[in-house]
């Protein structure tokens, strides 16, 4: 069953990885999808997503899809593991 479409969160390096990941969780809990962005340009917002991207990928029971986009964000989606990703819609903010 593919997940449900879900926006996009913007990651924020003020928030920490443990905060993050609870929320990456919860979102896949009650929508069965994450779709995390940060800004290309933004070297902390990228740093902070990859970081996140490992946490998660430690967990067998998650596939993690992250990949830059043409648009200037870099997107991180999360789905259970087999399931099929489903759409989003929105991109990262700035400031």
């Amino acid at each position: 069953m593919p997940g449900m479409a879900g926006k996009v969160r913007t990651i924020s390096p003020r928030v920490s990885i443990g905060d993050l990941e609870r929320q990456v969780r919860a979102a896949i809990d009650q929508e069965g999808s994450y779709v995390g962005a940060a800004t290309t340009t933004d070297a902390r917002q990228v740093a902070h997503l990859w970081r996140l991207t490992r946490r998660l990928e430690a967990d067998p029971g998650l596939d993690c899809f992250p990949r830059p986009r043409p648009d200037g964000s870099t997107v991180l989606s999360v789905i259970r593991r087999g399931e099929q990703p489903g759409g989003y819609w929105g991109e990262a903010k700035t400031g």
